[in-house]
Parts: structure tokens; sequence; C-alpha cells
């Protein structure tokens, strides 16, 4: 019997598939210990720094860096936004709370602070690290 070329061929793409899924939770909402390097993240929700520090829900961010502060279980993540519209400007630092999410368990706010260049510290605490983030994939 003679073997159909076409037919093999979605056959091996098939089993291809099952060996390399394609993410199902692409674009939902990350946890602050999922964000990774080389990855590019965008807002779920508005975020208000200083005025006129103000970035957009859907605004994107590329994540640079974690570090930990020893004696405190503060992780601090660094990112950095993408097209920023006031690369000049900083902000205090402000607490924010991720939007629709624990509302009332545990108070999950992080501590935000925009340096010159668009380059975002958000500290974490370290019992937050696997909770929800204000960014998605």
């Amino acid at each position: 019997m003679a073997k159909n070329p076409f037919f093999c061929t979605v056959l091996l793409l098939a089993s291809l598939l099952q060996c390399f899924p394609v993410r199902a939770d692409a674009g939902e909402r990350m946890e602050w210990g999922d964000l990774h390097w080389g990855i590019k993240y965008f807002l779920l929700q508005e975020l208000v720094l200083d005025a006129p520090v103000r970035f957009e829900a859907g605004h994107r961010f590329d994540y640079l860096s974690e570090t930990g502060l020893p004696g405190v279980q503060t992780i601090v993540l660094e990112m950095k936004a993408n097209d920023c519209p006031f690369p000049e400007l900083g902000s205090d630092l402000v607490l924010v709370k991720p939007d629709g999410v624990n509302p009332a368990g545990r108070d999950n706010r992080v501590a935000i602070r925009m340096e010159p260049g668009c380059h975002l510290e958000i500290y974490v605490e370290a019992a937050d690290y696997y909770s929800a983030s204000v960014f998605r994939d």
C-alpha cells in the first residue's frame, strides 16, 4: 500500500504539536514571580505614579532584572517602559494594588518608583511574590 505524503506530513505535524504545546494562558495576568528577562509585558491597568507620570493599560514594558533586599524580605523587579512619553521625569514611591484581585484578603499592594529614563523599580514583599501582578504577557 502506497503512503500518502500529505497524510504523513499532517501526522508528523500533529505529533510535533503534542511535544511543543501552545500556551493557553498567553496574554493572561502574570504573577510577580513569573516575570522573566527577555519578555515584553503589558499593563493590565492604568498605572499612576506622580502627575504627570501615568501609563495607560496596555503600555508595554521590558523586564530588566530582579534582586532581593536582604533582611527585609522584599524583591525588587526592574522594568523599563517602551515608548515612554516622559523620559526625563521620575516619581516618588507609590503604593499600587493590582485591580480585581484579592479584594477582601491580604493587602497585596506593591511599591513602585520610576527613575528618569522610564526605569521602574517595583518592590514586592516576598509573601506576595507568587500573587497577581499588574502585567500580562
